[in-house]
Parts: structure tokens; C-alpha cells; sequence
């Protein structure tokens, strides 16, 4: 698929995954696998805009304090899906970012969710602050009010 599909326009980010063919899947994918997905993608996003994981130089990341998950429809292997992800919220502690996929080979969207994100400080084992760089950053890509 060459263009975004359309029910992925309000995303600027998307990220693509390609679900190799599995002889073990029974009747549909495992509905934990969204999650990975929807990881996937959300790191990819945080990386985009200029907010990488994990950096093991100052111990300093960002965790997932809460996920959610609405099942449109299961996927099955194999296939392509699109992922949209943006950030719907930027508050003092936490962002709320939401994720759509969309499945090429049913042409629909098999689900929608949003994952918490907090930066923390590793070594601390605490929760920290949004930046406001790491605002700015977000904002721009997703145009998120301040």
C-alpha cells in the first residue's frame, strides 16, 4: 500500500509491520501481539520525534504506565498492518499516546488503544517530569496544545 489509508489521515506518524505467514496460529493472532505491535510502533513514533528510549548513559527513559486496547476485528497471519500513533496529551508527568490498526489484507481497522507514557529515571527507580524540549518536540510533530 503506497498511500496512507484513510482511516489513518489524522496520524502524521505510521508505521508499518509486516505479520509473516504462521503455521502455529490457530484461529487468529494472539490478542497480547497487539501490544507488541502497538509498542513497536509507539517506539518507533517516540524516536521520530526526537524522544528515544532507554538511554544506559544517564539511565534516563520512559515506561508504560497504563495500556488500553479496543479489538475491532483479529487479524491473521499473513499480513501488513499500518499502525497511526500521535500523541493525544501532553500533561506534567505523563503523555497519552493513541495507536490505530489498520489491516491491508481486511481493510479495516482491527484496533485502536493508547498507552500512558511516563519518563523515569533508572536510577532513581522514579517517575520524572515532561521536559518542555520533550514538549516542544511533540507538540510540533502532533500539534498537541501546551
Amino acid at each position: 500500500m503506497s498511500s496512507k489509508p484513510s482511516e489513518l489521515e489524522p496520524f502524521e506518524f505510521t508505521y508499518t509491520i509486516d505479520i509473516a505467514p504462521d503455521p502455529n496460529e490457530e484461529l487468529h493472532i494472539n490478542n497480547v501481539q497487539y501490544f507488541h505491535f502497538f509498542a513497536e510502533a509507539r517506539n518507533a513514533y517516540m524516536s521520530r520525534v526526537g524522544c528515544p528510549g532507554y538511554d544506559k548513559n544517564t539511565g534516563m527513559g520512559y515506561v508504560a504506565a497504563s495500556n488500553h486496547c479496543d479489538y475491532k476485528t483479529a487479524l491473521h497471519s499473513p499480513d501488513k498492518i499500518h499502525i497511526g500513533v500521535k500523541t493525544e496529551n501532553i500533561g506534567n508527568t505523563s503523555l497519552k499516546v493513541i495507536m490505530k490498526i489498520f489491516s491491508h489484507a481486511q481493510n479495516v481497522v482491527a484496533a485502536e488503544g493508547y498507552t500512558v507514557v511516563v519518563p523515569y529515571d533508572f536510577n532513581t527507580n522514579t517517575k520524572m517530569g515532561i521536559s518542555d524540549t520533550m514538549k516542544r518536540l511533540i507538540s510540533r510533530t502532533d500539534n498537541v496544545a501546551l
